[in-house]
Formats: C-alpha cells, sequence, structure tokens
C-alpha cells in the first residue's frame, strides 16, 4: 500500500484539494467495522493499491484537480455504511468563474449504503449537504 500526501496541488499557484471523512456507521459483512463510528480520516492519505497522483483516479480539467473516486463498499453482505465527506477545493486554474478565482471552496456530502444478507441493495444514496467559500 503507499501513502501519498494529504492534498494535490495543480499547476497554478492556487489550484490544490483535500478530502476528509467522518464515520458515521461501517459494518461490513456484519462484522466489525474497519474504522471506529466518530473517525475523522484523512481520504486522500488513506494507505491503497492505486496510484491516485495519475488517472483514472486523478484527473485535471482545464488546470484544476479532481478525482475520480466512486462511494463503495466491500461486496460482503449484509452491509451498511455511512460516510460524511469534506472536499475543498483551491481554484486557480483558466477554466474557473471570476468569482471563483483564488478562493477555497468546500462541499460537505454524505454517502449511505445499506446491503441485505442477500446481497440487495436497499439504500444507495449520495446527497449535497453543504458548500461554502472564502
Amino acid at each position: 500500500t503507499r501513502r501519498k500526501p494529504s492534498s494535490y496541488k495543480g499547476p497554478g499557484e492556487h489550484c490544490n484539494f483535500s478530502q476528509h471523512f467522518w464515520v458515521g456507521a461501517e459494518i461490513v459483512g456484519g462484522g466489525f467495522p474497519r474504522h471506529q463510528r466518530g473517525a475523522n480520516i484523512d481520504d486522500i492519505n488513506t494507505p491503497t493499491v492505486t496510484d491516485q497522483s495519475k488517472p483514472p483516479f486523478r484527473q485535471y480539467i482545464e488546470g484544476n484537480p479532481s478525482m475520480a473516486d466512486p462511494v463503495s463498499v466491500e461486496s460482503q453482505f449484509p452491509s451498511n455504511v455511512e460516510f460524511w465527506y469534506t472536499t475543498c477545493l483551491n481554484s486557480g486554474g483558466e477554466g474557473v468563474e471570476k468569482n471563483c478565482q483564488k478562493k477555497q471552496c468546500c462541499v460537505k456530502w454524505r454517502a449511505r449504503i445499506n446491503i441485505n444478507s442477500s446481497g440487495k441493495i436497499i439504500e444507495h444514496a449520495v446527497t449535497k449537504e453543504s458548500n461554502w467559500c472564502w
């Protein structure tokens, strides 16, 4: 497994992002969770087998960093997870609207996945909870 820095920088001086998640619930395969309830985890700096600095995980859209990291759970049943994410982006690329240039903007979002013991998906939802810039 590899560890990566907790944020990434793009080609612009003010272009980087970070992502953390808070564990609301995590029971995979009916067993013990990988993370304790209430844990706040650096999502980019977690050990992984993929290189998070290269495509397809990492993309740059008009000079701004983006990541392709689908919300998922291991294929063990029953499973119930709820994670709250905070993703922050400092925008500096050419494709950013002027009112967002050189500002940090964040979004808080929640992911819930519930799979019963037969493997049937009962709930799979991703919702935006709030967003802010400064």
